[in-house]
């Protein structure tokens, strides 16, 4: 049998370390992808990194234990526990912070949060044993969840008859009718399984154009969260932080220790406060490009992020847009900007490197090849063979 004897709140199947460690926000470091310099963006990175390692060295936890009687976690769904009171706490009072923002009288009454009634616009991801869960419906009773493993699923429901439990992959969530259905746009936290990160975080994206999503609280892998932030120039620099810097505004709140999970996984994990632009903001950053040529640029150019431009772009040139006539994508790639007053591209672009190249550059890249609205300027190719794959192209983070 699933759950025999349980006592208590699900928040108390595992033995809970002590609750001493106050751990202190290393500071909300998001480098704004325009306003900042990029010598300035890596040096307040830097100082980040510098705390965050103090303190995780400070944290000293015991290992969580998983009562007598409970089934397992799945390594195959990548199932990692959280069971730190404090920890939890203050990830649901973090979240609270933008869910709980009153929304502009343009988009609804006075009074109305953009949680929505009794939370009805909360959407939890992946919340397994329901640590987060058990206080997130305590203040938001109304709100929903997704979960891929049909034990939690049961477990959910009988504890929370309130709670919308979704079963079913959290990478697969169709946000634009969920917040359809829920009358606004969505505010989603959730401890994200490490292998998937990449994938939810770029699902997540999809769901912008729409504004289907306003804020996204999530735990992801220390590093990932670093590589969110991350500015040209930087070791941690790529996909990631050019699609996060163009579509929202990322902040790391606080670091995880490892130790605060069951079972323990291999790295330390940090509380990312993701807000979303909304379409018209991004409608204007992205200049008119299709989004799913820029990610193709984006992944492109990443794939070999030391090389310049004209030769990680030039099989994508080919295939796409000169129909395989290399010496007219070699002319291209050399080509100067077509946008002499609006472009963020200087003569001779295509030597510049990916890890150096700003978002807004990104971009201007994209306009270059490809036009507004997915129309090829230059070059051959039937209807600029359009591309029709989003994250696949992006690859790794």
């Amino acid at each position: 049998i699933l759950l025999v004897g349980v006592a208590g709140p699900i928040v108390q199947l595992f033995a809970s370390p002590p609750a001493t460690w106050n751990a202190r926000a290393p500071g909300r470091v998001a480098p704004s992808y325009i306003p900042q310099q990029p010598h300035a963006r890596a040096v307040s990175l830097e100082a980040t990194k510098a705390t965050s390692r103090k303190l995780i060295k400070d944290a000293q936890l015991p290992t969580p234990r998983l009562t007598s009687g409970f089934f397992r976690p799945k390594q195959s769904l990548g199932q990692n526990f959280l069971n730190h009171g404090p920890t939890i706490r203050r990830m649901v009072d973090a979240f609270a912070i933008s869910a709980d923002a009153p929304m502009s009288r343009s988009v609804g009454s006075s009074g109305v949060t953009r949680a929505g009634e009794r939370g009805l616009r909360v959407l939890e991801l992946g919340p397994g044993i329901g640590g987060l869960t058990n206080l997130l419906v305590e203040k938001y009773p109304m709100m929903h969840a997704v979960e891929i493993d049909r034990r939690m699923v049961e477990v959910l429901r009988d504890r929370h008859p309130t709670l919308d439990v979704m079963e079913g992959d959290a990478i697969q969530v169709n946000y634009a009718s969920l917040a359809e259905q829920i009358g606004g746009a969505v505010c989603v936290i959730g401890n994200l399984p490490f292998y998937i990160t990449s994938k939810i975080l770029y699902s997540l994206i999809n769901g912008a154009h729409t504004g289907s999503i306003y804020v996204a609280s999530v735990t992801m892998q220390y590093e990932v969260g670093l590589k969110l932030m991350a500015a040209p120039r930087s070791e941690d620099y790529g996909p990631l932080a050019v699609v996060f810097a163009l579509y929202t505004e990322p902040v790391m709140d606080f670091i995880i220790p490892k130790d605060v999970f069951y079972p323990v996984p291999k790295c330390d994990s940090s509380f990312m406060r993701i807000k979303f632009r909304t379409p018209a903001q991004i409608a204007a950053l992205l200049r008119g490009v299709s989004a799913t040529h820029l990610r193709y640029v984006i992944g492109a150019s990443f794939r070999q992020r030391r090389k310049q431009l004209r030769n990680s772009l030039l099989s994508a040139v080919m295939q796409h847009i000169t129909d395989n006539d290399k010496a007219a994508a070699k002319s291209l790639l050399d080509s100067s900007p077509r946008d002499k007053t609006g472009s963020a591209l200087p003569d001779g672009w295509s030597t510049m490197r990916p890890e150096h190249m700003t978002p807004q550059q990104f971009v201007a890249v994209t306009l270059e090849l490809f036009g507004a609205q997915g129309t090829v300027v230059r070059g051959g190719g039937p209807d600029g063979q359009r591309i029709t794959a989003l994250g696949e192209y992006l690859g790794t983070p």
